[in-house]
């Protein structure tokens, strides 16, 4: 089947990867000049399966409304409420509840678990130096942050996630590196988690796939998805020659 994929981060990336393992006659699309150069461009590059867990979560109803009017707030609405963001905020309040958090938690974990071993495999097949370091350290500058943090702790155990609560002396053994003026109360250390260069994999991604005849349109922008029956075209806008391609692709 041709699949066309209209963007080239990291998603699109992987995706493509994916569909062309499968057989698939895979397209690009990216209105940039390169791969991973938007969101996938500062991702924290974070491997971490037990560092992951749903927005819906026991207590992020009042944390939300804490930071309402903070203008760094994490959550925002767009224009005015409506009847459906109505029923969407009241489904996501019910999912907050434990009996809801619990299992979509350990699903998410689950798939976070397996995604790991994924991205391992396809940089060793594909020998992507994407400067990937083993362990994470997550600091604890202050007590109030170590309270909160435990109850999450309760769930990694329960997950069965390997980690360990150090102190600050034993944060500056794992990372030696650590200002030692810096205030540091203790640290969370996922040694099986990894931290990794994400828009280096994407590059060293798309470098083995176009030896899989995966085709990537640069400075394309796509404008439209029009049905022709059995397909759809896919209408892109080049820069800079200010021409318009099309590409003719059977629905799915």
């Amino acid at each position: 089947m041709r699949i066309a994929i209209i963007g080239a981060g990291i998603v699109g990336v992987t995706s493509a990867h994916a569909l062309a393992e499968d057989g698939h006659e895979v397209t690009v699309f990216e209105r940039r000049n390169t791969v991973a150069t938007e969101c996938s461009f500062s991702n924290a590059g974070f491997l971490a399966p037990g560092y992951i867990t749903p927005w819906a979560a026991p207590g992020m109803l009042r944390k939300v409304l804490g930071q309402w009017f903070n203008p760094h707030r994490a959550v925002r609405l767009a224009g005015w409420p409506s009847l459906a963001l109505g029923r969407w905020l009241w489904q996501w309040h019910q999912a907050c509840e434990p009996a809801r958090h619990h299992p979509n938690r350990q699903a998410m974990l689950t798939l976070a678990r397996l995604s790991l071993q994924l991205t391992r495999e396809v940089a060793k097949k594909q020998h992507i130096d994407h400067e990937g370091t083993q362990g994470m350290l997550v600091l604890l500058r202050e007590k109030a942050e170590l309270a909160q943090a435990r109850a999450g702790l309760k769930l990694l155990a329960e997950a069965g996630v390997n980690f360990k609560l150090l102190d600050a002396a034993g944060c500056r053994v794992v990372e030696p590196a650590l200002e030692a003026s810096t205030a540091l109360k203790a640290g969370i250390y996922l040694p099986d988690a990894e931290v990794g260069n994400c828009r280096q994999f994407a590059i060293g991604l798309k470098a083995a796939l176009a030896e899989r005849d995966v085709t990537f349109l640069f400075d394309h922008e796509v404008t439209a998805l029009q049905p022709q029956g059995r397909s759809v075209e896919v209408v892109a806008h080049q820069a800079p020659q200010d021409a318009n391609s099309t590409l003719g692709l059977p629905s799915a």
